[in-house]
């Protein structure tokens, strides 16, 4: 990948990113120069090629500025509020939450009992007391910018629910029904909504003790879709199609199509979405012949997501999966050069992985969340592992369950195994005195400064081991 290619896409995306944190131009004159300087430097990239990148960053700027201004009503709640269901947020065993758009165009996430469900397109009448996302105590901010991401005015608790009109639903909806009793009729508790999490990304249904035990234990990442799933799921659908007399150009595309449609019926979770754009990159690339790099790919797609919806910056799963991909990347590539055992190579790749992702996400969660586990690392190495085998035979004992249900329960026996290996890691970790902390605030500035040092050490650790940064993009 060319430097100069790398510049105008670097330079684009920072100018969103600086546009949507709403800086002032004099902030972006200077800073934008002193990161565009830098970023030349190290690139060694001519002066005819700095002038464009410090213009698409500003553009980038001024993107970012406009999209993000927002024009929603303001918004009051009484005690009834009559609307239209506009999806299901959250099912759990006894309770679920829909949002509800009003006449106004409010939209208010309302929690209710699980049965009767109601479809999407159903008008309700709900009763109780609301609250909007200013009167929201100011310990759960991180659960206000969450509902703000989602277009979500105010929440509603134990709401009384009577129906006015029934909505025909949709078929997603109805899809997703489906497969939650597949799952339910396969899987024994909790593993059934360990693979729900997993594999349809509904953790609603998940006990608190568990997501509060691998919170603690620094590897709650593995109960949401992420990178490491699609990866798994595209790797297994290329494995299978492969068995077929078909042509490669509609085995790639059958495979990209596949995976598009299962990020559709899990609702379009970000980190599935962005890991779903890169493998559909990679694909493409390798069918074509083409020798694309992994931070190439990565780049691409992360450049496209944020010019469709700057906003997606702001949220906390797309920040967290980019920031753990560059973080593995580079680790590994930091380290390619050292000696390594035969015996031990797949362990310490493990390893590695596991410290490069909680070196690049640890400021985020911190910032965020309040919380980091000083024993993350030991939980990832010893869980992360198994997660391709919990997958691969969740996904088996579902497929035979249309067969044959009594062998799929068999096979469900094997998934339990799984679970009980995890839970036993993510409650012994937790468990450990001083083993994570809580309540722990950092400022933005901090976390740019960390990522600077990191920057910083990286550059060193590459003029030690005599290495080229054009390497990165081979």
């Amino acid at each position: 990948m060319r430097a100069f290619f790398v510049a105008f896409l670097v330079s684009w995306m920072l100018g969103i990113v600086l546009g949507v944190l709403g800086l002032s131009i004099p902030i972006l004159l200077i800073g934008g120069a002193v990161l565009v300087a830098v970023l030349a430097i190290v690139l060694r990239i001519h002066v005819p090629i700095i002038i464009v990148s410090l213009s698409l960053l500003f553009l980038g700027a001024l993107y970012g500025v406009q999209d993000d201004v927002s024009d929603r009503p303001l918004c009051r709640f009484e005690s009834v509020v009559k609307g239209e269901v506009v999806r299901v947020h959250r099912v759990a065993d006894d309770s679920i939450q829909y949002v509800v758009r009003d006449e106004l165009g409010c939209s208010i996430l309302v929690t209710t009992s699980r049965f009767p469900e109601h479809n999407v397109g159903s008008i309700l009448s709900i009763q109780g007391d609301s609250q909007l996302l200013f009167e929201i105590p100011i310990e759960y901010e991180g659960y206000v910018e969450y509902l703000v991401q989602e277009n979500i005015d105010a929440t509603m608790q134990f709401a009384e629910v009577s129906l006015i009109q029934k909505g025909e639903g949709n078929r997603l909806d109805g899809v997703r029904r489906r497969m939650r009793e597949r799952v339910q009729l396969v899987f024994f508790e909790p593993d059934g909504s360990l693979v729900q999490a997993m594999l349809l990304a509904e953790r609603g249904s998940l006990p608190d003790a568990v997501t509060e035990a691998f919170r603690r234990a620094g590897v709650s990442h593995v109960l949401a879709i992420s990178g490491l799933h699609i990866s798994l799921l595209a790797g297994m659908m290329v494995l299978v199609l492969m068995m077929f007399p078909i042509h490669p150009y509609v085995r790639v595309c059958f495979t990209i199509g596949l995976l598009w449609v299962y990020v559709v019926i899990i609702g379009f979770p970000i980190s599935a979405v962005r890991a779903t754009l890169f493998w559909s990159i990679v694909l493409i690339a390798f069918q074509l012949r083409l020798l694309v790099s992994l931070p190439t790919v990565v780049l691409i797609t992360v450049t496209a997501m944020v010019t469709y919806v700057p906003e997606i910056l702001s949220d906390v799963g797309f920040q967290l999966s980019v920031s753990a991909v560059f973080g593995i990347f580079l680790m590994l590539f930091l380290t390619r050069s050292l000696p390594r055992h035969m015996e031990a190579r797949g362990f310490l790749d493990v390893v590695l992985v596991s410290v490069g992702a909680i070196l690049a996400t640890w400021p985020i969660v911190l910032y965020h969340f309040g919380t980091i586990s000083f024993l993350g690392l030991i939980a990832n190495t010893l869980i992360v592992p198994v997660i391709p085998f919990f997958l691969g035979l969740s996904i088996v004992s579902l497929l035979i369950s249309f067969v044959s249900l009594p062998l799929a329960i068999v096979g469900s026996y094997g998934v339990h195994v799984l679970w009980l290996w995890m839970n036993f890691v993510s409650n012994m970790v937790s468990g450990f005195p001083f083993a994570y902390v809580e309540d722990v605030s950092i400022s933005l500035w901090s976390i740019f400064l960390y990522y600077f040092v990191l920057f910083v050490i990286s550059v060193f650790v590459m003029k030690k081991s005599h290495r080229s940064w054009r390497e990165v993009w081979q």
